[in-house]
């Protein structure tokens, strides 16, 4: 590994915070019946990981082109996130520092828990906590769904199965390919993705309702 060096005087850094429990139907043992709350299991780690290989900050001098690495963080008994000193909080480079380029971009984010299929998805800084650190909860996207209430009625009986239908008769001779018709008049276009900065201000300029629009900044889509 390389020798530490003196970092960039021009370089600012946030603090990231994360905590992960497990929620489980209640087990005998404890006095009540309410579910049972754990950390994820240990072993498990929670990877920091930019979309960029490299940023380049030209106002440090001399002028330097800073590799990205990854960060992968252990998760203690109590579900917090720790640092390699058993913090729970990571201190990273500021990814909206105008002294890098490029900037305003959000961090990978990837959940190993043993056992289980990783989790992946990225994070924006968009809701600071009061101390000015930032929640991963707070700032990444999670699965949405439309709830449905649905009331099934019980089963009715079977049927007796119906009568055989009379079997066809042999396949007719096939006839001539026909002439081949005009093209018809051209569908209406597909869905399409528009970006920015931001929640979308309807209208967006040139989409249709159905289109989608991400936001660079968080992540999050929109349906337009």
């Amino acid at each position: 590994m390389s020798s530490p060096v003196t970092p960039p005087s021009n370089v600012g850094y946030v603090k990231i915070t994360y905590r992960l429990l497990d929620v489980w139907g209640d087990t005998t043992g404890d006095p009540d019946a309410n579910p049972d709350w754990k950390a994820i299991p240990s072993g498990s780690t929670v990877t920091l990981k930019w979309p960029v290989d490299r940023v380049f900050n030209a106002g440090t001098v001399p002028p330097a082109t800073i590799y990205m690495q990854k960060i992968t963080c252990p998760v203690d008994d109590q579900g917090y996130m720790t640092d390699a000193e058993g913090n729970r909080f990571v201190w990273v480079v500021d990814p909206n520092d105008t002294d890098l380029t490029p900037n305003k971009y959000t961090l990978g984010v990837t959940v190993d828990i043993p056992g289980r299929s990783q989790t992946a998805f990225s994070m924006g800084f968009v809701n600071p906590s009061a101390d000015g650190s930032y929640d991963i909860t707070l700032n990444s996207p999670v699965p949405s769904s439309t709830g449905q209430s649905v009331t099934v009625g019980p089963a009715g009986q079977m049927g007796p199965p119906g009568p055989a239908g009379p079997s066809g008769g042999p396949p007719g001779p096939q006839g001539p390919q026909g002439l081949t018709g005009p093209t018809g008049p051209a569908g209406p276009r597909g869905t399409s993705w528009f970006t920015g900065h931001g929640a979308p201000v309807p209208p967006v300029s040139g989409s249709v309702p159905g289109d989608l629009y991400l936001d660079l900044d968080t992540g999050n889509v929109w349906t337009l």
